[in-house]
């Protein structure tokens, strides 16, 4: 879903810019859950199993973030999130 780097349904690039308050437009595949860590200095995520002691879903902190700065937030089904992953922002710049 990459259009001119406008948007984008790579976690790598929507988790950081969720938090940097870039993310105007979130959609979230209902009940999808990606685990992990975000390094807020590197501005990267670590990608990991719900087996790790201390895990963090990276689409709820890509939700909250998008909604503390002013985004929209929708929860579609999995079909309807555009791109086909189980997430898809559209970037305000």
């Amino acid at each position: 879903m990459a259009s001119q780097r406008k948007s984008s349904n790579r976690l790598a690039e929507v988790i950081p810019a969720a938090v940097e308050g870039r993310v105007e437009t979130l959609f979230l595949a209902q009940g999808a859950k990606q685990w992990g860590r975000f390094d807020v200095e590197k501005h990267a995520i670590d990608l990991e199993d719900a087996a790790d002691p201390n895990p963090e879903d990276l689409l709820d902190l890509a939700a909250v973030q998008t909604y503390l700065n002013g985004g929209t937030v929708y929860v579609v089904e999995p079909k309807e999130v555009p791109g086909g992953d189980i997430s898809a922002a559209v970037f305000r710049y």
